[in-house]
């Protein structure tokens, strides 16, 4: 966890609520403005070897997988993932 909020993170928090509340997100304006606030990095042609510019597309893709993984505890406080598919 960073130490401060990004814009990044909380769009994906916000889409995978979504998805888990059976609503359907169209993210394309926030992905667009993404491009040009948060995202910028991956289209500096100076630091295309740390960030890539392909990452930013793998990383804004959607409706690539039908379910999200969600981190929870059991009854001995371990942390263990779970699958929940969305339908």
């Amino acid at each position: 966890m960073g130490k401060s909020e990004a814009k990044e993170d909380t769009l994906c928090a916000e889409y995978i609520k979504s998805l888990l509340e059976g609503e359907n997100s169209n993210l394309d304006n926030e992905i667009e403005e993404l491009k040009i606030i948060a995202g910028k990095r991956f289209f500096d042609k100076n630091l295309q070897d740390i960030f890539p510019e392909r990452d930013f597309y793998l990383a804004t893709e959607v409706n690539k997988f039908n379910f999200v993984l969600k981190v929870e505890k059991d009854q001995d406080g371990m942390n263990y993932i779970k699958r929940i598919d969305i339908n």
